[in-house]
């Protein structure tokens, strides 16, 4: 799975939510600016925007509320090492109090 994200305008973003209603665009807004955002196996819907592979997901996304991502570059010959131990320790977040 693959996470699509680009920034842009509220105005701007809610153009593309209405005109992709084929996806789940979520439009995230802060102090400093907009961001669509949506998952999908296939090819992105942005022009210009950012795709991340989505390694471990937890929870779901809601109307309301805070989103934490991460994005942890790695080489291209270190990521499968990374992957692997990434999605074994998955669950010790569960753990903690």
């Amino acid at each position: 799975m693959k996470a699509f994200m680009t920034n842009g305008t509220a105005d701007f973003l809610k153009k593309l939510e209405e005109k992709h209603t084929d996806k789940q665009l979520w439009i995230m807004s802060s102090n400093s600016g907009s961001l669509a955002y949506y998952e999908d196996e296939k090819k992105s819907i942005f022009a210009s925007g950012r795709e991340y592979d989505i390694l471990i997901h937890k929870g779901n996304l809601q109307e309301e509320g805070y989103v934490v991502m991460n994005n942890i570059p790695v080489t291209e010959e270190g990521q499968p090492v990374f992957e692997d131990r990434f999605k074994k320790r998955k669950h010790e977040v569960d753990m903690m109090p």
